[in-house]
């Protein structure tokens, strides 16, 4: 089946103004009480997702990337870069999944099962993350250290390489199949690499476990840091945008397509006048 291009001028018009809504959302965020205060909830999520569901998982991605570019340059970064990475890397691991599922059945049920998975998707590629390369990162960026920063850059082309792989093929032998082998053989050998290169050490991050153990006691290390923070964190965030979205979707495509309407109507006027020679 011949797929729909994704970049034409009307997708791409949605795709700004999506993207400036998220990014707007974006300064609209709060800490959690079970969470330290450099993890801030916001609602930037859910026109990524209404692009998503809309246009499909490449556009969520473009909004996703353009949204955090946004918020880049209008209100810079309090976390010198590496939470900005890890909005993108961690929607990404939400909107991807829930917007692929729905694609394939575009009803209420497909979205909240899409949205489900997202959610859990989010879940697990963020405890699995922030444990491995963003916390580690965040605590040595302060220390001076760049070799994170190179690692974050591997983990991005990783969640990226497959979408476009997904759009870039319209023939082959299950695309999506050998999408998730590449990422998930992109991600073992970063995995490898900070292991075997010991860019990572358990010192930079007593600070930060330091601010989890402040706020629950339970929190001694930082697989108990991720398990009691970083994984309620990402469930609480995925289950408030979802039942939002699924609330707000239907409506937001009825008033895109009214927006949409009037240049059909005048397109069909303008093939109409052009068929009859101009007559009236």
């Amino acid at each position: 089946m011949k797929r729909a291009k994704l970049l034409t001028v009307k997708n791409l018009v949605t795709i700004a103004v999506l993207s400036a809504v998220a990014a707007v959302l974006m300064y609209l965020e709060f800490p959690l009480w079970f969470a330290p205060p450099f993890y801030e909830f916001d609602f930037s999520e859910i026109p990524v997702l209404v692009g998503a569901f809309s246009m499909g998982p490449a556009a969520g991605f473009i909004i996703e990337a353009l949204k955090v570019v946004l918020k880049l340059l209008l209100k810079g970064s309090s976390t010198m870069g590496v939470g900005d990475w890890a909005n993108l890397l961690i929607g990404c691991a939400l909107v991807i999944p829930a917007s692929m599922i729905y694609r394939k059945n575009r009803t209420k049920k497909g979205a909240v099962i899409g949205l489900a998975v997202g959610t859990l998707t989010m879940t697990t590629v963020g405890c699995f993350l922030n444990a491995y390369v963003l916390l580690p990162t965040y605590a040595q960026a302060f220390e001076g250290a760049w070799q994170g920063f190179l690692v974050m850059g591997a983990f991005t082309a990783a969640i990226a390489f497959p979408i476009f792989f997904f759009y870039g093929r319209e023939k082959g032998k299950h695309p999506i199949a050998v999408g998730v082998v590449v990422e998930a053989a992109i991600l073992a050998a970063a995995v490898l690499l900070m292991n075997v290169l010991h860019l990572f050490s358990e010192d930079s991050l007593a600070g930060l476990v330091g601010m989890g153990t402040a706020i629950n006691p339970a929190i001694k290390g930082i697989w108990t840091f991720v398990l009691l923070a970083v994984a309620p964190f990402n469930l609480f965030k995925g289950v408030v945008v979802s039942l939002i979205t699924v609330l707000i979707y239907k409506k937001i495509r009825v008033i895109m397509k009214q927006a949409d309407s009037p240049r059909q109507t005048s397109g069909k006027a303008e093939n109409l006048e052009k068929t009859s020679g101009g007559k009236a």
